[in-house]
C-alpha cells in the first residue's frame, strides 16, 4: 500500500522527508502571507500592476485579458 512505501522511504532517507515536510511548510506559510495581505491591500485580484509597457488599461481590453486568461486555463486542462 501507499502508506507501506512511504513508511520504508521514511526509515530510509528520515532527513530527506523531514526537509521536504519543513521545506513545503515554510513555502505554505509565506504564500498564506501574501495572500491575505493582498486581500487587505484592496487591488483588484490578479492585478499584479505588472505593466511594463505602459499599455492604457480600459474596461474593454480588462475583459479581454480574463477571457482569455480561461479560455487558456480551459486549453491546458484539456478540456
Amino acid at each position: 500500500s501507499q502508506m507501506d512505501v512511504f513508511w520504508d522511504a521514511l526509515d530510509e532517507h528520515p532527513n530527506a522527508i523531514v526537509s521536504a515536510t519543513l521545506f513545503l511548510g515554510v513555502a505554505e506559510l509565506i504564500t498564506g502571507v501574501a495572500i491575505t495581505a493582498g486581500r487587505d491591500s484592496g487591488r483588484a485580484p490578479g492585478d499584479f500592476k505588472f505593466n511594463p509597457l505602459m499599455f492604457k488599461v480600459t474596461p474593454e481590453i480588462a475583459e479581454k485579458e480574463i477571457a482569455n486568461g480561461r479560455l487558456a486555463m480551459m486549453a491546458m486542462a484539456g478540456i
